[in-house]
Protein backbone atom coordinates (compact mmCIF):
# COMPACT_ATOMS: atom_id res chain seq x y z
CA UNK A 1 0.00 0.00 0.00
CA UNK A 2 1.39 3.20 -0.96
CA UNK A 3 1.57 6.53 1.16
CA UNK A 4 -1.17 7.81 -0.53
CA UNK A 5 -4.58 6.34 -1.83
CA UNK A 6 -7.19 8.73 -3.39
CA UNK A 7 -10.09 7.00 -3.50
CA UNK A 8 -13.31 7.90 -5.61
CA UNK A 9 -16.54 7.90 -4.65
CA UNK A 10 -20.13 8.28 -5.96
CA UNK A 11 -22.81 10.50 -3.97
CA UNK A 12 -24.17 7.07 -2.76
CA UNK A 13 -21.49 6.41 -0.62
CA UNK A 14 -20.06 3.87 1.04
CA UNK A 15 -22.36 1.48 -0.21
CA UNK A 16 -20.86 2.43 -3.66
CA UNK A 17 -17.35 1.64 -2.49
CA UNK A 18 -15.79 -1.67 -3.66
CA UNK A 19 -14.03 -3.68 -1.26
CA UNK A 20 -10.08 -2.43 -2.48
CA UNK A 21 -11.64 0.75 -1.87
CA UNK A 22 -13.48 -0.16 1.57
CA UNK A 23 -10.04 -1.20 2.66
CA UNK A 24 -8.00 1.62 1.67
CA UNK A 25 -10.29 4.07 4.28
CA UNK A 26 -9.91 1.39 6.50
CA UNK A 27 -6.04 1.33 6.88
CA UNK A 28 -5.34 4.71 6.88
CA UNK A 29 -4.19 6.56 10.11
CA UNK A 30 -5.46 9.90 7.99
CA UNK A 31 -8.46 10.50 6.12
CA UNK A 32 -8.89 13.91 4.18
CA UNK A 33 -11.37 15.41 1.56
CA UNK A 34 -14.70 17.40 1.43
CA UNK A 35 -17.07 17.65 4.41
CA UNK A 36 -19.94 15.65 1.81
CA UNK A 37 -17.69 12.90 2.05
CA UNK A 38 -15.83 12.86 5.36
CA UNK A 39 -19.65 13.02 6.62
CA UNK A 40 -20.16 9.00 5.14
CA UNK A 41 -17.63 7.93 7.79
CA UNK A 42 -18.51 8.74 10.96
CA UNK A 43 -17.08 5.74 12.49
CA UNK A 44 -13.72 6.97 11.24
CA UNK A 45 -11.33 7.18 14.24
CA UNK A 46 -7.70 8.40 12.74
CA UNK A 47 -7.63 12.17 11.98
CA UNK A 48 -9.70 14.12 9.53
CA UNK A 49 -8.75 16.90 7.12
CA UNK A 50 -11.49 18.64 5.75
CA UNK A 51 -10.90 20.19 2.22
CA UNK A 52 -12.09 23.78 2.48
CA UNK A 53 -11.05 26.68 0.12
CA UNK A 54 -7.00 26.85 0.80
CA UNK A 55 -6.61 23.58 -1.32
CA UNK A 56 -3.06 24.12 -2.29
CA UNK A 57 -2.09 24.51 1.29
CA UNK A 58 -4.22 21.27 2.06
CA UNK A 59 -2.56 18.78 -0.30
CA UNK A 60 0.93 20.54 0.57
CA UNK A 61 0.26 19.50 4.43
CA UNK A 62 -1.16 16.05 3.17
CA UNK A 63 2.33 15.67 1.29
CA UNK A 64 4.23 16.22 4.32
CA UNK A 65 2.20 13.79 6.31
CA UNK A 66 2.53 11.33 3.94
CA UNK A 67 6.14 10.93 4.66
CA UNK A 68 5.01 9.15 8.24
CA UNK A 69 1.72 8.38 7.70
CA UNK A 70 -0.88 6.76 5.07
CA UNK A 71 -3.25 8.58 4.19
CA UNK A 72 -6.80 8.08 2.13
CA UNK A 73 -7.98 10.98 0.45
CA UNK A 74 -11.53 10.78 -0.94
CA UNK A 75 -12.71 12.40 -3.83
CA UNK A 76 -15.78 12.53 -6.53
CA UNK A 77 -15.77 9.79 -9.56
CA UNK A 78 -12.63 9.26 -10.94
CA UNK A 79 -10.01 11.35 -9.39
CA UNK A 80 -8.09 11.59 -12.43
CA UNK A 81 -10.77 13.19 -14.48
CA UNK A 82 -10.95 16.69 -13.93
CA UNK A 83 -10.50 16.08 -10.33
CA UNK A 84 -7.74 16.60 -7.40
CA UNK A 85 -5.85 13.67 -8.35
CA UNK A 86 -3.58 15.34 -10.57
CA UNK A 87 -2.67 17.56 -8.04
CA UNK A 88 -2.10 15.27 -5.39
CA UNK A 89 -0.20 13.37 -7.85
CA UNK A 90 1.76 16.80 -8.57
CA UNK A 91 2.24 17.48 -4.96
CA UNK A 92 3.18 14.02 -3.45
CA UNK A 93 4.38 12.45 -6.48
CA UNK A 94 3.49 9.68 -8.72
CA UNK A 95 5.26 6.54 -7.17
CA UNK A 96 3.49 7.58 -3.98
CA UNK A 97 0.29 7.60 -4.53
CA UNK A 98 -2.36 4.77 -5.55
CA UNK A 99 -5.59 5.91 -7.41
CA UNK A 100 -9.09 3.93 -6.99
CA UNK A 101 -11.54 5.36 -9.39
CA UNK A 102 -15.14 5.31 -9.60
CA UNK A 103 -17.36 6.20 -12.39
CA UNK A 104 -17.45 9.48 -13.08
CA UNK A 105 -20.60 11.76 -13.28
CA UNK A 106 -20.44 12.24 -16.46
CA UNK A 107 -20.48 8.41 -17.26
CA UNK A 108 -23.71 8.49 -14.91
CA UNK A 109 -24.99 11.61 -16.66
CA UNK A 110 -25.13 9.91 -20.22
CA UNK A 111 -26.25 6.27 -18.36
CA UNK A 112 -29.30 8.24 -17.17
CA UNK A 113 -30.55 9.89 -20.61
CA UNK A 114 -30.00 7.19 -22.37
CA UNK A 115 -27.41 8.94 -24.77
CA UNK A 116 -23.83 7.21 -25.65
CA UNK A 117 -21.10 9.65 -24.87
CA UNK A 118 -18.13 8.09 -26.42
CA UNK A 119 -18.42 11.72 -29.60
CA UNK A 120 -18.95 13.88 -26.52
CA UNK A 121 -16.37 16.69 -25.33
CA UNK A 122 -16.30 17.14 -21.82
CA UNK A 123 -15.29 20.63 -20.58
CA UNK A 124 -15.27 22.30 -17.03
CA UNK A 125 -16.35 25.24 -16.09
CA UNK A 126 -16.16 25.26 -12.47
CA UNK A 127 -13.71 27.21 -10.90
CA UNK A 128 -13.02 28.85 -14.41
CA UNK A 129 -14.06 31.67 -17.08
CA UNK A 130 -16.60 30.67 -19.60
CA UNK A 131 -14.65 32.95 -22.07
CA UNK A 132 -14.44 31.20 -25.05
CA UNK A 133 -17.20 28.85 -24.33
CA UNK A 134 -19.31 29.91 -27.85
CA UNK A 135 -16.13 29.42 -29.84
CA UNK A 136 -15.91 25.71 -28.65
CA UNK A 137 -19.76 24.97 -28.93
CA UNK A 138 -19.26 25.71 -32.92
CA UNK A 139 -17.22 22.83 -33.49
CA UNK A 140 -19.43 20.39 -31.23
CA UNK A 141 -22.71 18.50 -31.31
CA UNK A 142 -22.65 16.88 -27.58
CA UNK A 143 -21.24 18.75 -24.73
CA UNK A 144 -21.05 17.63 -21.09
CA UNK A 145 -20.31 20.52 -18.86
CA UNK A 146 -18.97 20.50 -15.26
CA UNK A 147 -20.64 24.01 -13.57
CA UNK A 148 -19.95 26.24 -10.25
CA UNK A 149 -21.86 28.04 -8.48
CA UNK A 150 -21.17 30.77 -10.67
CA UNK A 151 -21.35 29.41 -14.25
CA UNK A 152 -24.08 26.93 -13.31
CA UNK A 153 -27.15 25.71 -15.62
CA UNK A 154 -29.06 28.71 -16.00
CA UNK A 155 -26.45 31.31 -16.25
CA UNK A 156 -25.13 28.86 -18.71
CA UNK A 157 -28.22 28.96 -20.93
CA UNK A 158 -28.55 32.67 -20.64
CA UNK A 159 -24.76 32.85 -21.94
CA UNK A 160 -26.03 30.49 -25.48
CA UNK A 161 -29.03 32.08 -25.91
CA UNK A 162 -27.07 35.85 -26.07
CA UNK A 163 -25.08 34.71 -28.90
CA UNK A 164 -28.15 32.90 -30.86
CA UNK A 165 -27.03 29.50 -29.67
CA UNK A 166 -30.16 28.03 -28.78
CA UNK A 167 -30.62 25.20 -31.09
CA UNK A 168 -29.65 22.90 -28.05
CA UNK A 169 -31.40 20.57 -25.74
CA UNK A 170 -29.92 20.60 -22.03
CA UNK A 171 -30.22 17.35 -19.80
CA UNK A 172 -29.84 18.89 -16.53
CA UNK A 173 -28.63 16.35 -13.68
CA UNK A 174 -28.48 16.59 -10.07
CA UNK A 175 -26.87 14.39 -7.66
CA UNK A 176 -26.48 11.64 -9.41
CA UNK A 177 -25.92 8.19 -7.34
CA UNK A 178 -27.78 9.73 -4.27
CA UNK A 179 -31.36 10.01 -2.73
CA UNK A 180 -32.15 12.97 -4.28
CA UNK A 181 -30.87 12.49 -7.97
CA UNK A 182 -33.06 14.27 -10.49
CA UNK A 183 -32.47 14.14 -14.25
CA UNK A 184 -34.42 17.12 -16.12
CA UNK A 185 -34.72 18.12 -20.02
CA UNK A 186 -34.72 21.69 -20.96
CA UNK A 187 -34.73 23.66 -23.90
CA UNK A 188 -32.74 26.57 -23.32
CA UNK A 189 -35.11 29.19 -23.00
CA UNK A 190 -36.88 27.26 -20.15
CA UNK A 191 -33.33 26.39 -18.60
CA UNK A 192 -32.45 30.32 -18.60
CA UNK A 193 -35.30 30.54 -16.00
CA UNK A 194 -35.79 28.07 -13.98
CA UNK A 195 -34.78 28.31 -10.19
CA UNK A 196 -33.73 26.04 -7.26
CA UNK A 197 -31.22 23.85 -9.43
CA UNK A 198 -28.72 21.96 -7.25
CA UNK A 199 -25.50 22.72 -7.10
CA UNK A 200 -24.09 19.47 -7.64
CA UNK A 201 -25.17 18.77 -10.94
CA UNK A 202 -23.44 17.80 -14.71
CA UNK A 203 -25.01 19.88 -17.16
CA UNK A 204 -24.98 18.07 -20.88
CA UNK A 205 -25.90 19.53 -24.21
CA UNK A 206 -27.39 18.12 -27.29
CA UNK A 207 -28.04 19.98 -30.37
CA UNK A 208 -31.36 19.50 -31.96
CA UNK A 209 -30.16 19.03 -35.47
CA UNK A 210 -28.99 15.61 -36.18
CA UNK A 211 -28.03 17.22 -39.80
CA UNK A 212 -25.69 19.77 -38.06
CA UNK A 213 -21.88 20.01 -39.24
CA UNK A 214 -19.14 21.88 -37.79
CA UNK A 215 -17.64 25.06 -40.13
CA UNK A 216 -15.19 24.87 -42.52
CA UNK A 217 -11.78 25.67 -40.55
CA UNK A 218 -9.74 28.00 -43.31
CA UNK A 219 -6.50 27.04 -42.49
CA UNK A 220 -3.62 29.86 -41.67
CA UNK A 221 -1.14 29.64 -44.37
CA UNK A 222 1.71 32.05 -43.93
CA UNK A 223 2.84 34.78 -46.77
CA UNK A 224 6.12 32.38 -47.51
CA UNK A 225 3.91 29.39 -48.78
CA UNK A 226 2.67 31.47 -51.47
CA UNK A 227 4.18 31.45 -54.72
CA UNK A 228 4.13 35.27 -56.36
CA UNK A 229 5.87 37.21 -58.84
CA UNK A 230 6.93 40.59 -57.43
CA UNK A 231 8.09 43.70 -59.85
CA UNK A 232 11.04 45.55 -59.75
CA UNK A 233 9.60 48.53 -57.79
CA UNK A 234 7.55 46.43 -55.26
CA UNK A 235 4.10 45.43 -54.70
CA UNK A 236 1.20 48.23 -54.79
CA UNK A 237 -0.48 47.38 -51.96
CA UNK A 238 1.78 47.04 -48.79
CA UNK A 239 2.30 43.84 -47.00
CA UNK A 240 0.13 45.86 -43.84
CA UNK A 241 -2.92 45.56 -46.06
CA UNK A 242 -2.88 42.68 -47.90
CA UNK A 243 -4.52 40.12 -45.50
CA UNK A 244 -7.14 42.64 -45.02
CA UNK A 245 -10.59 41.68 -45.10
CA UNK A 246 -13.10 42.95 -47.99
CA UNK A 247 -16.64 42.51 -48.56
CA UNK A 248 -18.37 43.44 -52.11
Amino acid sequence: MKAVTVVGMGDEGCPGLSSIAANAVAKAQILAGGKRHLDFFPQFSGEKIVFKDDLTQTIKRIAELSLEHTICVLASGDPLFFGIGNLIRKKVGPEYVDFIPAPSSVQHAFAKIGIPWDDAEVLSLHGRSSKGLITKLQFLNKVALFTDKINHPKEIASYLLSFNESEWTAFVCENLGGEKERIRKFDLKSLSEEEGIDPLNVLVLIRNSVNWKPPTVVPNVSEENYSKRVPKKGLITKKKFEFFPSRF
